[in-house]
């Protein structure tokens, strides 16, 4: 079993069936853009000419795609989607800290049993694996997985707003 994506911290990432206890938050768990173990929680960063932009706890840049929004995800397992766009995922029931500067309603959408896909004005919100660290923007209105993957804006206050274009 391959467990993809952000878990809060304290919680073990499962990777090719071994459980994986001795990450650090924050570190990358595979060179190859597999699971991150990092607390729960969204900021605002500043990335070059688009300025802030949402980002998970770490400073890597979170994005959304333009087809999903609420419970209506297409980016899933199954279609190779999360292997390139890993999900912003928490334990259920996680409490979910947001930093300053953050204006719009963060929330979840189930993904599991036991996880669910941190929001943000609605809209599932993702990491790429083409961002190799921190405050990075290589994800900025790529066009896959059947529609146009945008940074987030954390002053936006209402879905429209969300996506930096």
């Amino acid at each position: 079993m391959r467990v993809r994506g952000i878990l809060a911290g304290g919680v073990a990432a499962v990777a090719g069936g071994c459980a994986a206890t001795s990450l650090s938050l924050g570190a990358p768990a595979s060179a190859a853009g597999g699971p991150r173990v990092l607390t729960a929680g969204v900021i605002s960063i500043k990335v070059g000419k688009y300025g802030a932009v949402l980002a998970d706890r770490s400073s890597h840049t979170l994005y959304l795609l333009s087809i999903e929004s609420g419970t209506h995800i297409h980016c899933t397992a199954s279609s190779g989607c999360t292997s390139v766009w890993p999900p912003l995922l928490i334990t259920k029931g996680t409490k979910i800290s947001v930093g300053t500067g953050v204006k719009g309603k963060v929330g979840t959408v189930s993904r599991s049993a036991t996880t669910a896909q941190v929001t943000y004005n609605g809209y599932p919100v993702y990491t790429y694996s083409g961002d190799s660290g921190p405050k990075q923007s290589n994800g900025e209105k790529l066009v896959e997985f059947g529609g146009t993957w945008y940074m987030l804006s954390p002053a936006a206050t209402t879905a429209a707003k969300t996506p930096v274009k």
